[in-house]
């Protein structure tokens, strides 16, 4: 019974061609398509537009201090004390909760930066809206150390508590101040602006930040960008509990496991032959018997030493077409002293009886099961 099998090398290369088409066109799509221009908020740490904060974060980095990005809710602030976290204009307020939690991280040690035009709200931080002599926005800005021009874009002013230290102020009051919480200290800043890429190199805005912060000298830097929306990849996962997390992901591997168990193949499983049947089986099968009955042995024994060169030549690396005697003194070097005689002895009988034009049935079974032993123990 002849049995038809089917091509199974077309349906292999219909899905290669499919799949080189897809790469092609979303290849081609994404080089012609003209990348749009990312559009980052303002005050965020990473964003090079004129509005980004992202210069001074590189400035403070390249001073050996370390800096990193928080975008974590206020429940996993840093544990350890000596650290300083920058909140630059808020888009939101916080609320009881959240402050409380500021506050006892800041009496840990740590210190905060609020720097937002309207900061009422935030810390009971109090503000007086001053009238302006003029409209030029550059102020003369007091401090301990001197006087500085800055840019201040406010008509805003901050109120002290009792026991609050003015840093900053022009003729109008003062623009930021500062206020001890046990170990910590929150500094309220009305001047986000100073900070923006656009204006961190104007006027005096570096001289003025760049002491305050070398005066505090915490172990890390802090910028929040949590505050605009920007979450860290793992603050989802993290609002969970574990055992829900858990239980949640056994669930998932659960459902994938039911829908593999339920999957279903659409189309026949084609199991080529050649999986199944070791190739070339019959004929060589066919060819032995044949060679066989035709008492071809010497022939036999001349396709049997070239495919043990070709072993040798695979295994110890000896050219299967070297001359005979070359090659058996090549041999004798890879094999131990106690077998070298004995592998030139059972070569150069093999390599005779080969040679002969009558090889007779006893000759043949001889050399075969040599030539066997000899490849057996090559591939050993």
């Amino acid at each position: 019974m002849i049995r038809k099998w089917k091509n199974s090398n077309q349906p292999t290369w219909t899905w290669i061609s499919i799949a080189i088409l897809l790469i092609l066109f979303f290849g081609l799509g994404t080089l012609l398509i003209p990348t749009k221009q990312t559009d980052y908020p303002e005050f965020i740490s990473k964003s090079p537009s004129p509005t980004g904060v992202k210069a001074i974060y590189t400035f403070i980095k390249n001073q050996q201090t370390q800096v990193q990005v928080w975008e974590r809710p206020v429940e996993q602030l840093p544990s350890s004390s000596e650290q300083f976290m920058l909140l630059i204009e808020p888009n939101q307020m916080f609320n009881e909760e959240e402050q409380e939690k500021w506050i006892k991280w800041m009496e840990r040690g740590n210190d905060l930066w609020l720097v937002a035009h309207y900061p009422e709200g935030f810390f009971d931080a109090k503000t007086n809206k001053v009238e302006l002599n003029d409209e030029i926005p550059i102020k003369q800005i007091q401090t301990n150390e001197g006087t500085y021009k800055a840019l201040v874009e406010t008509n805003l002013r901050l109120v002290p508590k009792a026991g609050d230290e003015t840093i900053f102020e022009d003729s109008t009051g003062p623009i930021a101040i500062s206020r001890t919480y046990g170990k910590g200290e929150l500094t309220v800043l009305l001047t986000p602006e100073w900070f923006q890429n656009k204006n961190i190199l104007e006027n005096d805005h570096l001289q003025l930040i760049l002491p305050l912060l070398e005066h505090m000298n915490p172990e890390v830097v802090w910028f929040n960008d949590y505050i605009h929306g920007l979450k860290s990849k793992l603050a989802i996962i993290e609002a969970y509990p574990e055992w829900f997390i858990v239980i949640f992901a056994q669930v998932c591997l659960f459902m994938l496991l039911f829908i593999w168990s339920k999957g279903k193949r659409f189309g026949p499983v084609e199991t080529p032959r050649e999986w199944v049947v070791r190739f070339g089986d019959e004929r060589i099968r066919a060819q032995a018997v044949w060679y066989q009955k035709g008492e071809f042995y010497q022939e036999t024994l001349q396709h049997q030493m070239e495919y043990l060169r070709l072993i040798i030549q695979d295994h110890w690396g000896i050219a299967a077409n070297t001359v005979s005697q070359d090659f058996i003194d090549l041999i004798k070097r890879r094999l131990p002293q106690s077998k070298q005689s004995q592998w030139e002895q059972n070569w150069l009988e093999i390599d005779a009886i080969s040679s002969t034009e009558k090889v007779s049935h006893k000759q043949f079974l001889r050399c075969s099961k040599l030539i066997d032993d000899m490849r057996k123990e090559v591939q050993e």
